[in-house]
C-alpha cells in the first residue's frame, strides 16, 4: 500500500460514489457509482463496500462520508430509517478487515463543507439541500463537531411554522409544498423546471424555501459568526430560484463541486487522521 493515495466513498442510500484521489484531494479517478439497496442485509451492505475496495489496489486509507445518526468516532451506525441491517454493527471493524487498512467515517454534511471550504474560508457554514437538510459549521480553520464527531448542529427539525424546517428546506419539502398548492406530487426537479417556466406554484415554493434558510439559520448565523454560507445539495442547482429571497446579511455563495465536495473532504479529513 502506499501512504499517497486515498480511497475516499460518499455512501448515499440509492448509490455510493467514491474515487480515489492523492493526498491533496486530487482526483486520479473519476468520480464512479455504485447502486446501494438501503434496504439491504448486513451481508449485502458490507459485500458492496468490499467491491469497491477490490477495484483499487493502492490506497494508504478508506475515508467514507455517511448520513446519520452515525456513532463516527466509533464507527457505528445509529440509522433506523435506512440501512437498518447495519445498526450497531462495528463497520469499521468489518471494512478495516476487508481492506486492510484504517478506516474513517465523517458525516456527508461536514465532509461536504470541509471539501468547499479547505484552504479558502477559516469561518463558514454549510447546508445541503437534498432529500432532507444536512447542516455543517467550520470555525476558525476546524470542523464543529458533537460528542460522536457529528454535525455541531442539527437544524432539519427546528420548529418552524408549525412544521419543523426540513418541510421548506428540501427536496422532499418542495415536493410537499408544491403538492398542498397545487394538488399535483411532482419532484423537486420538476418543480424547478415549472419555475422557470413561469408557474406561479412552482415560483412561490422556491420562494419560500428561502424565507425559510434566512429564518433558520439566524440563530446559528449568530452563534457562529461565520463570513460565508455555503449552499450544496442537487437542490442547490437551482439557486437562482430562491437565492432573492434569503435574506441573511452573510456572503452566500453555491458550492463549486456539488457531485465531488463530500469525496475531497473525506480524504482532507482522512490525511489529517492519518
Amino acid at each position: 500500500m502506499t501512504s499517497s493515495n486515498f480511497l475516499a466513498i460518499d455512501a448515499g442510500g440509492t448509490f455510493f460514489k467514491y474515487a480515489l484521489l492523492d493526498e491533496n484531494a486530487r482526483f486520479i479517478t473519476g468520480i464512479k457509482k455504485a447502486p446501494a439497496n438501503e434496504n439491504g442485509d448486513a451481508k449485502d451492505i458490507i459485500s458492496l463496500y468490499g467491491r469497491i475496495f477490490k477495484e483499487f489496489e493502492n490506497f494508504s486509507c478508506v475515508c467514507i462520508s455517511t448520513p446519520g445518526p452515525f456513532d463516527y468516532k466509533n464507527g457505528k451506525s445509529l440509522m433506523k430509517h435506512k440501512f437498518k441491517a447495519i445498526y450497531d454493527i462495528p463497520l469499521r471493524d468489518e471494512l478495516e478487515r476487508l481492506s486492510g487498512v484504517p478506516v474513517f467515517f465523517l458525516s456527508d454534511s461536514n465532509a461536504f463543507l470541509l471539501g468547499e471550504t479547505y484552504g479558502k474560508y477559516e469561518n463558514s457554514i454549510g447546508i445541503t439541500i437534498g432529500t432532507g437538510l444536512g447542516f455543517a459549521a467550520i470555525k476558525d480553520g476546524k470542523l464543529c463537531t458533537d460528542e460522536n464527531g457529528g454535525p455541531c448542529e442539527k437544524p432539519y427539525n427546528t420548529p418552524y411554522r408549525d412544521m419543523i424546517a426540513e418541510d421548506f428546506i428540501s427536496g422532499r419539502g418542495i415536493t410537499k409544498r408544491y403538492e398542498l398548492m397545487s394538488g399535483e406530487c411532482i419532484d423537486a426537479k420538476e418543480i424547478a423546471k415549472r419555475a422557470c417556466q413561469g408557474e406561479k406554484e412552482a415560483i412561490l415554493v422556491y420562494k419560500e424555501m428561502g424565507v425559510a434558510i434566512g429564518e433558520v439559520l439566524k440563530p446559528y448565523i449568530e452563534k457562529y459568526t461565520p463570513d460565508t454560507l455555503i449552499i450544496g445539495g442537487q437542490v442547490a442547482k437551482d439557486f437562482e430560484l430562491f437565492s432573492g429571497s434569503i435574506n441573511a446579511e452573510i456572503k452566500i455563495v453555491v458550492a463549486e463541486n456539488i457531485e465531488g465536495a463530500a469525496l475531497i473532504g473525506a480524504t482532507f479529513y482522512g490525511r489529517e487522521q492519518l
